[in-house]
């Protein structure tokens, strides 16, 4: 064979290696696109009807005029304290008073802002437990208030899945809307409600939007109902 003609299929040959390299590569492009866009659907949260986000835990009439809301997570010290230290206890007496009987509510809302991996796990949780039930709800929140700072830093879903058992829910249940990610949306729309709010770390306690001192809570009311 000629050196011209081998120079001739040497240059075919290379030019067919480029053409398989090419085409492999965007072959790999390819599946690598549909594979992200099969993992992304998958992993996707379902999406959570608008009255079912705005559903709140309340504690007192829902229809009450006056909202008194926390924003807190289960991962926040200072939160814990509060509950610790009879802060729950000091809420409802003080919307039991006659002057504010009927008049003032309390919402909770989960702002999974203190521990980033933990936060947002327990608040799913919680939502799940709301799906059992208001009264559901508040048990797992006394529930998990009652655990130290350091038990909590050590849980994982499971043992968040667990504690809402003890505390009385339906383990099973919790457990298949924490695998269906049914609340994932949820707490991230939570999120975003009190980022909205500039509301930057926990707790925070709002009446009808406006911030508010605990320790002044009776003051606060009166204030605001116009007494």
């Amino acid at each position: 064979m000629s050196k011209r003609r081998t120079r001739k299929l040497n240059k075919q040959q290379k030019k067919q290696r480029e053409q398989l390299y090419l085409y492999g590569g965007i072959g790999l492009i390819v599946v690598a696109v549909i594979a992200a866009i099969v993992l992304t659907i998958v992993n996707r949260p379902p999406e959570v009807s608008a009255e079912r986000l705005d559903l709140d835990p309340v504690i007192g009439d829902p229809d009450a005029p006056i909202t008194l809301v926390e924003y807190a997570s289960y991962g926040c010290h200072a939160c814990r304290v509060i509950h610790q230290t009879g802060g729950m206890e000091y809420i409802e007496d003080t919307l039991n008073k006659p002057e504010f009987d009927g008049l003032v509510n309390y919402v909770y809302i989960n702002f999974p802002v203190i521990n980033p991996t933990l936060d947002p796990i327990s608040a799913e949780v919680a939502q799940c437990a709301l799906d059992q039930g208001n009264d559901a709800f508040w048990k797992f929140h006394d529930i998990i208030y009652e655990i130290s700072d350091s038990t909590y830093a050590s849980y994982k879903k499971d043992d968040f899945i667990r504690l809402a058992g003890e505390a009385g829910l339906d383990e099973d249940k919790i457990e298949k809307c924490m695998n269906d990610k049914t609340h994932r949306r949820t707490v991230e729309y939570h999120k975003e409600e009190a980022q909205d709010a500039y509301i930057q770390g926990t707790p925070v306690f709002m009446i009808n939007g406006r911030r508010i001192n605990l320790d002044n809570l009776e003051n606060e009311l009166r204030q605001e109902l116009g007494l």
